[in-house]
């Protein structure tokens, strides 16, 4: 077993508290995402919505997630050493990691739900559109 081998370290998180839910939002965002917001969970088919939600840390720095570890039954010492080479499972706290993380978390909600999926086409545009708008009439009122 996984805890008899003596090579991780497992905790739990109450993230009813205030205080840990900041936690792991500061320090595990996309892991604090899947927690908090149902379209950040993955698909009814697999899972979605169990908890808990389990991911390797190591620090404070950098932490590897995957959706489908949702059952702790499930997670096997292969599967763990899996989890740790996977280059798209890796979270640092650099900024483009951070830009990985919210990626992850839009296409997770694109692919939750219709609603999902139009809300993160729509948001964008609607923010692009509203740029220009407001760049061309700027320059057109200043003339």
């Amino acid at each position: 077993s996984l805890r008899s081998s003596l090579r991780y370290l497992f905790a739990t998180a109450n993230m009813s508290e205030p205080i840990e839910r900041d936690f792991m939002w500061y320090r595990f965002a996309l892991s604090a995402a899947a927690h908090d917001w149902s379209f950040a969970r993955p698909s009814k088919a697999s899972g979605a919505g169990k908890t808990p939600h389990i991911f390797a840390f190591l620090g404070h720095d950098r932490y590897w997630e995957d959706m489908t570890f949702v059952e702790p039954t499930m997670v096997t010492e292969e599967r763990l050493r899996a989890l740790l080479v996977k280059a798209a499972a890796v979270h640092e706290r650099s900024f483009l990691s951070s830009l990985r993380d919210r990626g992850k978390i839009a296409s997770r909600m694109a692919a939750s739900s219709f609603v999902g999926a139009v809300f993160v086409v729509m948001m964008p545009s609607l923010c692009l559109s509203f740029c220009v708008i407001s760049i061309l009439g700027h320059r057109r009122g200043g003339r």
